[in-house]
């Protein structure tokens, strides 16, 4: 058996009760009990309020109860209807259902109301829907929510007798009960023939107010006395007056209870007998007076009993002393909200509109909310604090490398340095070199010239001229402008070695033509001037050589040498 905790609290018309319970669904255990009036005066809907939550103030100051909680709501502030429904789809059901509430009832904005499927079959549903106004049950839950208390549920007054009725008298044979309120009753039949419940606009305060109007008394001393009763007793004496009063007072209100009875279901001459009632059962604030009981057995011809669910129900170890009494008729209205909240049916006829159920879960449960969400932010920062700790570390090392790396890097770019120095200074000595190379190829050029011509003797040169890559000589006259013999060789690197032409020009003596006639032929001597050069190594090509006998024995010469490409340089 599953063993739960259960708060209810029965705001009814004239009283407010709240009983702690523990246990299961067949057997409640009350814990704690107490009740508190409201008062007989309170005309309005907004009077009854302010009277419920006075009375809510009284009865819990000092108690220690929090948490959530049913809510037992009075019978004359819900409009209740009994209808079936064919066998259609759930979405047409919820239209239908729809439909029957707004009949008869302001705009769904100022109303919220609730159905209970009281039976089904192939051919449909029996559906008993409770409609309340929106404001009355909002503030009502405003007032419990003032006093520590979490409103879940809030039932009307026949489905709370319909699970008082489950809890008391379990099995198919069910009851006839009739709970007589102040300012309305609540007949309710449950059993094999199935069930019924009807809200009759009599209360207990009819009785009140017409002793109240017959003695001319105010409604608090009028409704002790009505609590006494009207019987002439030893012990109670009572005048004809009072008495004659307190008579007329209870017949009326007993023939016009009788009369909303004897139009119910279970009375209706149709019905079998076999489906009648034996016994009714009475409770409520008005079932506590005294001739009520023998007046309705003579007007409905069955037995009368008072409910009592006290032998039904087991005490706490804190609550043997609670004093419960014969007239402590809150006591049923509680039981029920509780039976009702041990089967878990709290949202079965719930009239608490959705979105204040969900206020209440919220507000009810923000501690742990709060510490969830707390959670919830400390492990999604525990992740960042490490990141940034590993972050932290990464940077230090990347740090630590990049101090190290600027050393390598100062190194790297004096090397650079360094090189690019080292590269210039080689362009420069390859300058150097060449620029010297070619001083000394001149002379080496120069050297072997004499050498060539001095071996062939009675040779002398008139000039020596370095000619132009794109010069061209005529016959006879060269091209460059002449220079004499002692000209100097330029000190400079010349453009294109390969390209380079000297031209050589002077006179042969040859002693075996002195004799000869001037002539152009070639003697010998030139000959062996022209293999000697040709034999040089600095000299790739002997080209347009001219020869011309000016005098006997002597020739003027005119030759153009191609150097070697290494002879200068």
């Amino acid at each position: 058996m599953r063993h739960v905790r259960i708060l209810a609290v029965q705001c009814g018309a004239s009283h407010v009760a709240y009983g702690l319970f523990s246990g299961g669904p067949g057997s409640l255990v009350l814990e704690r009990f107490a009740t508190q009036p409201v008062g007989a005066s309170h005309p309005t809907e907004d009077d009854w309020l302010e009277s419920v939550g006075a009375a809510l103030r009284e009865l819990l100051r000092g108690e220690r109860l929090h948490g959530g909680c049913v809510v037992g709501l009075p019978g004359h502030l819900t409009f209740n209807r009994l209808f079936r429904i064919p066998a259609v789809s759930p979405r047409q059901r919820r239209k239908i259902i729809a439909f029957e509430q707004r009949q008869g009832t302001a705009t769904a904005e100022k109303m919220v109301g609730s159905h209970v499927v009281l039976a089904q079959d192939e051919a449909g549903r029996d559906i008993m829907l409770a409609v309340a106004k929106r404001r009355l049950v909002e503030n009502l839950g405003v007032r419990i929510r003032e006093n520590g208390l979490y409103p879940e549920a809030v039932l009307p007054a026949w489905l709370v007798l319909r699970y008082a009725i489950g809890y008391r008298f379990a099995g198919p044979a069910g009851a006839l009960v009739l709970s007589v309120g102040a300012r309305s009753s609540q007949l309710v039949s449950a059993g094999a023939s199935g069930f019924s419940a009807c809200t009759l606009a009599v209360g207990g305060n009819t009785v009140t107010q017409k002793v109240a109007e017959e003695l001319e008394l105010d409604p608090t001393a009028a409704e002790a006395f009505k609590l006494r009763g009207f019987a002439d007793t030893a012990e109670r004496p009572v005048g004809a007056r009072e008495r004659v009063a307190g008579q007329k007072a209870i017949d009326q209100f007993v023939r016009r209870l009788c009369a909303e009875i004897l139009r119910l279901p279970p009375f209706l001459p149709s019905a079998k007998d076999a489906a009648r009632p034996a016994v009714l059962w009475l409770t409520g604030g008005g079932a506590r007076l005294p001739e009520l009981p023998a007046a309705l057995e003579e007007k409905l011809q069955l037995r009368v009993e008072r409910w009592d669910l006290r032998s039904h129900l087991g005490l706490g170890r804190t609550a043997t002393d609670l004093g419960l009494g014969q007239d402590d008729v809150p006591l049923v209205d509680l039981v029920g909200l509780a039976a009702g909240a041990a089967r878990g049916a709290r949202s079965e006829g719930n009239l608490l509109p959705r979105p204040f159920r969900r206020e209440m879960l919220v507000r009810r449960r923000w501690p742990w909310l709060a510490i969830s969400a707390l959670l919830v932010i400390v492990a999604g920062l525990v992740p960042i604090w490490r990141l940034r700790v590993k972050a932290r570390e990464a940077r230090r090392q990347i740090a630590e490398v990049e101090s190290t790396l600027s050393v390598f890097r100062q190194a790297e770019a004096q090397n650079r340095s360094s090189l690019a120095r080292l590269a210039d200074i080689n362009r420069r000595i390859a300058a150097l070199r060449k620029l010297a190379r070619g001083r000394s190829g001149w002379m080496a050029l120069l050297g072997e010239l004499q050498g060539r011509l001095a071996s062939e003797q009675d040779v002398w040169l008139d000039r020596l001229q370095v000619l132009a890559p794109d010069s061209r000589e005529s016959s006879g006259e060269p091209a460059a402008t002449p220079a004499r013999s002692d000209v100097n060789p330029p000190a400079g690197p010349i453009e294109a070695v390969a390209g380079i032409r000297l031209l050589v020009a002077g006179r042969l003596f040859d002693a075996g033509r002195l004799t000869a006639g001037a002539g152009d032929e070639s003697p010998l001597k030139v000959e062996s001037l022209l293999g000697a050069l040709r034999l040089s190594p600095l000299v790739a090509a002997v080209e347009h050589e001219h020869f011309a006998a000016s005098q006997p024995g002597f020739f003027d010469f005119e030759i153009t040498l191609r150097l070697a490409p290494d002879a200068l340089f």
